[in-house]
């Protein structure tokens, strides 16, 4: 093959639908710094709702996210009104930690 037709395969493949690794790594991402509303992960992920349902559920009952409670407001996130804010923990930065690591090693495959 020649170097066009690489450049030109390799810009496409990073153009393809994240899989479920991409996906996860944005999410832990986003919430490692600073707790993020549903919401806010939706938007910033790039999710649908239901994709989002799916992978918050998934990541809380593993154990890499957590749900907090509103820090700002007094009220009760289980409650009407109530916020829940979501943060990574400390498995779940281990977890980023690795999908990092696989992901900046498969983007080099293709650069």
């Amino acid at each position: 093959m020649d170097e066009r037709h690489t450049r030109k395969t390799a810009t496409k493949m990073n153009r393809m639908l994240r899989g479920k690794i991409e996906i996860t790594h944005d999410i832990l991402q986003l919430c490692a710094n600073e707790p993020k509303k549903r919401t806010h992960i939706m938007y910033k992920a790039n999710l649908t709702y239901g994709q989002l349902n799916d992978y918050v559920t998934l990541l809380l009952s593993n154990g890499l996210l957590a749900k907090r409670h509103d820090y700002r407001e007094p009220t009760d996130c289980n409650k009407p009104g109530g916020h829940a804010y979501y943060v990574t923990t400390d498995v779940g930065r281990k977890v980023l930690q690795d999908l990092s690591k696989a992901v900046r090693h498969v983007n080099s495959l293709f650069n």
